[in-house]
């Protein structure tokens, strides 16, 4: 028997709605846009949606002119989630694990996997099998969890100016230790795996990928006047993007 999603814990799931739905979140504030902006021009293509979740991309891809937009995540209820709220003539939606990508038949022109490679232990084979299913020229745009965010085994801390109260750095602790990760997020203990940035990179230069881009996101004047919290991410990069092509 398959092991249950996490986010199909009915408690976790409604959760991670719930700081979806806050009007500043990192995912749509940061990494969404970049990684939208990184893809390009959908017009007409295929494209694989890896770790879909509710299909917030997914549907943006179909609007933006994609012909053909699949929407896989392992988990039932958000695929549920997209059904019933991101629907769209041009997307199918599909319960499926990473692990399983080569059980794919069909070939796609882009390949795009927002926040999901982190939950993966063998990127080598998922980054072997993504490529195996692009088209010839086909891209891959994926982000995940900054190396550096993942790699802390305690729990995370700041490090802050006595005098003001203000962040001024970011601990972190066995970078060099790659492997499992129980990380404790919305209430739940969850298993993430932590990947040295040479490994992503090694990763997808073994499996025949180019690399075009490689972003680490750092907050603007702007974003960080009106939330100031994002200071944070001077010290200390959420998300690792990468756009790459196929060989």
């Amino acid at each position: 028997m398959a092991k249950k999603a996490i986010y199909d814990d009915v408690k976790f799931f409604n959760n991670y709605i719930d700081l979806r739905n806050k009007e500043f979140n990192y995912n749509d504030m940061i990494e969404q846009p970049i990684v939208f902006d990184l893809i390009g021009s959908v017009q007409d293509k295929t494209v694989l949606d890896l770790g879909c979740g509710y299909g917030a991309m997914t549907v943006k891809l179909a609007n933006a002119g994609a012909k053909k937009v699949i929407g896989v995540d392992v988990s039932e209820k958000m695929i549920e989630k997209g059904i019933k709220e991101n629907p769209h003539a041009n997307v199918e939606y599909r319960v499926m694990a990473a692990e399983n990508l080569s059980e794919i038949n069909e070939k796609y022109d882009t390949v795009v996997s927002c926040l999901a490679i982190h939950y993966i232990n063998d990127i080598y084979k998922l980054f072997r099998d993504v490529y195996g299913i692009l088209n010839s020229r086909g891209e891959f745009v994926f982000s995940m969890e900054h190396p550096s965010y993942t790699a802390c085994k305690v729990s995370q801390k700041w490090v802050t100016d006595p005098e003001n109260g203000l962040v001024t750095g970011f601990v972190m602790d066995h970078y060099g230790e790659e492997g499992v990760r129980k990380i404790e997020w919305l209430g739940k203990t969850i298993t993430k795996y932590h990947h040295k940035t040479a490994t992503v990179i090694n990763a997808l230069i073994e499996a025949g990928f180019v690399l075009e881009k490689v972003v680490e996101p750092s907050p603007d004047k702007k974003m960080m006047e009106n939330v100031p919290k994002t200071v944070h991410e001077l010290h200390r990069p959420a998300y690792l993007i990468i756009k790459c092509k196929k060989g």
